[in-house]
């Protein structure tokens, strides 16, 4: 009998311990971590990079009487530095941009060959965040070109003066690095070349471009 009663408490406590440990709280293990997309910081800020493309020129030549009439394309690789600032209100981006360019366009027909040298802009930039870390943008302000025209061996070099209007693209990868594809159409006017004898009136470009930039 006491034997068969250590065996019924024994049962018992077995049991009791059991009922207690099932009313504690469980030991949960910890949350897993979930990556969280953070904003690459504000857009307010100088910036400065390197851009290459495409420049597709137009220019119609005359004579100085106007009897002599011809348009052609002076087409090139472009290339250059630009930098600039911008100022951040909510999802709207605004602040300026430089930048100067060199080309190596250039087209040769009969006795005449056109350089396009290089151009120089200053413009306004106007844009709007569709993502935190895109900014989607117009831009218009003032260009400078240097051309050279060279009929029957006399040179003529002349920097024109016009505007420029474009829109395009940027895109920031981290706080610091971004690119950006832009397209820009320019136009230079017009300049009387080689002491009257030619006329180079018309003059623009449409350009296609992509580069990078370093926010600081």
């Amino acid at each position: 009998m006491r034997s068969t009663s250590l065996v019924v408490a024994g049962i018992a406590a077995l049991v009791a311990t059991s009922a207690v440990a099932a009313d504690l709280p469980g030991r949960k293990s910890a949350p897993a971590v979930v990556p969280q997309l953070t904003a690459v910081g504000p857009w307010t800020g100088f910036y400065a990079g390197l851009n290459a493309g495409y420049e597709f020129g137009s220019k119609t030549r005359s004579n100085a009487s106007g009897t002599i009439t011809n348009t052609n394309n002076n087409d090139g690789f472009i290339g250059g530095v630009q930098g600039g600032y911008d100022q951040q209100f909510g999802n709207v981006v605004a602040g300026v941009a430089l930048d100067f360019n060199l080309t190596n366009a250039s087209k040769t027909y009969s006795t005449v060959k056109q350089t396009f040298d290089g151009e120089a802009t200053a413009r306004a930039r106007l844009g709007y965040l569709v993502m935190p870390s895109t900014l989607t943008y117009a831009t218009a302000g003032v260009a400078a070109g240097r051309f050279e025209s060279q009929v029957s061996g006399v040179t003529d070099t002349k920097t024109h003066v016009g505007y420029v209007v474009g829109a395009g693209a940027e895109h920031r990868y981290t706080k610091n690095i971004a690119s950006f594809v832009e397209y820009r159409y320019t136009d230079f006017g017009q300049s009387s070349y080689n002491k009257g004898t030619a006329s180079e009136k018309d003059i623009s470009t449409n350009e296609v471009r992509a580069g990078v930039n370093y926010r600081f």
